[in-house]
């Protein structure tokens, strides 16, 4: 798969337990998932469900979650009322210190909606309006950034974005809607993603400047103290040249499983949320996202033999290229980098009238070493994700 080369309600404290189904190959532990009380008949049988899928992939992660570090967060329609959530969740390191995980890609999510209520403060620009950074020579529109960030994950239309906002405008933001377990710090891919002074930007209607913003010095960023944030046994330094010790992430980005789920919550049904504790787009703006993160890389202009249908679909789609099933729609960000594996969705399968969010993070790194490009995202990370989300999907089919 090209793309690995490239690169609400408060939860109840019950515990239930996940028995796993009997494996040839290897004994399989138990695993435990976190729901409110009164969802105990429902939780049991998606821990029956999930446990009893004789699946390689979902079979080979659940027979040692905390070696692949997998988090899981789930939530659906009540059965008896439809207007309310049920959420249950999973995590290897349950009533441990919160676990760190590399969000690599999924941080473009709040990148792009943040980066329409920037625009919104403004009254002569919107999501159209080209704009240049200092530096640049090709003109683009935050909407062009944000179908790139969609369609094929882009990297640089994230830095833009990140110039534009800054990393202060992210976490003030992030605090503001109770995202206490987030944090921004840093661009992607680029030689100077840790410069805490962003370049100017120019809008512009035709020739003529209609806004610019100036350069901001963003404030230090402090180190994370969380479970894991020191992961193998060696890594690659930015010389080429392999450590011994664990590979360090307290400076990087950081956005929690639940905040990314609350994310993409928030986007779909702002109605179950305070009006301060909402986005500040409009409709038009939030049914353009919503309809962004389920298009396909052709829908949005790209060539099918590299990027092809499920290049950035983890979850149900990730292990087949073309996408066949028009009746089945996953809103989605994934991230890939590190050996870590995220997919936060919203499914919907519009035929069963079936829709519901699933967010999975797991780690994929035999060697223990960071770095150095060597991950089984294709051998087994995307598989996991793929069958899951499938799992998932006829998990709720079997309670109509």
């Amino acid at each position: 798969m090209l793309f690995t080369k490239n690169l609400n309600p408060l939860i109840g404290t019950t515990l239930l337990v996940l028995a796993l189904s009997s494996c040839s190959n290897f004994s399989a532990p138990q695993i435990e998932f976190q729901s409110a009380t009164e969802h105990l008949t429902s939780a049991k049988e998606l821990s029956d469900w999930i446990s009893s899928y004789d699946d390689q992939y979902i079979q080979k992660v659940l027979s040692d979650p905390a070696a692949f570090e997998l988090q899981i967060h789930y939530s659906r329609r009540s059965l008896a009322n439809q207007t309310e959530f049920e959420d249950y969740q999973f995590s290897y390191a349950l009533n441990q210190k919160k676990p760190y995980f590399y969000p690599a890609s999924t941080v473009k999510l709040p990148a792009s909606i943040f980066a329409l209520e920037k625009l919104n403060e403004f009254e002569n620009v919107n999501r159209d309006t080209p704009f240049l950074v200092q530096g640049d020579t090709l003109p683009i529109s935050t909407a062009r950034c944000i179908e790139q960030i969609f369609a094929v994950s882009d990297n640089k239309a994230n830095n833009l974005l990140f110039e534009f906002l800054g990393a202060d405008y992210y976490n003030r933001r992030f605090k503001e809607l109770g995202f206490e377990n987030s944090r921004i710090s840093h661009r992607l891919s680029t030689p100077n993603s840790a410069e805490l002074t962003t370049s100017p930007i120019y809008f512009f209607d035709d020739t003529d400047t209609i806004l610019s913003i100036a350069s901001q010095t963003n404030a230090p960023i402090e180190k994370l103290d969380l479970l894991g944030i020191e992961k193998g046994i060696s890594y690659i330094d930015d010389n080429g040249e392999r450590k011994e010790g664990p590979f360090d992430f307290s400076l990087k980005n950081w956005y929690d499983l639940e905040d990314q789920m609350q994310t993409v919550k928030r986007l779909i049904h702002p109605e179950l949320y305070p009006e301060n504790m909402r986005f500040k787009i409009n409709e038009e703006q939030r049914a353009f996202v919503i309809e962004t993160m389920a298009k396909t890389p052709k829908e949005l202009g790209y060539e099918q033999e590299t990027y092809f249908d499920s290049y950035v679909k983890f979850l149900v789609f990730g292990d087949q290229k073309e996408i066949n099933t028009p009746n089945i729609k996953v809103h989605n960000k994934v991230g890939l980098a590190y050996g870590t594996l995220t997919d936060t969705a919203y499914i919907v399968d519009e035929e069963n009238q079936i829709n519901f969010f699933l967010s999975v993070t797991l780690l994929v790194n035999k060697n223990e070493q960071f770095n150095d490009g060597v991950y089984e995202y294709d051998e087994l990370g995307i598989p996991f994700m793929a069958a899951l989300g499938k799992r998932f999907l006829a998990f709720e089919k079997n309670l109509r």
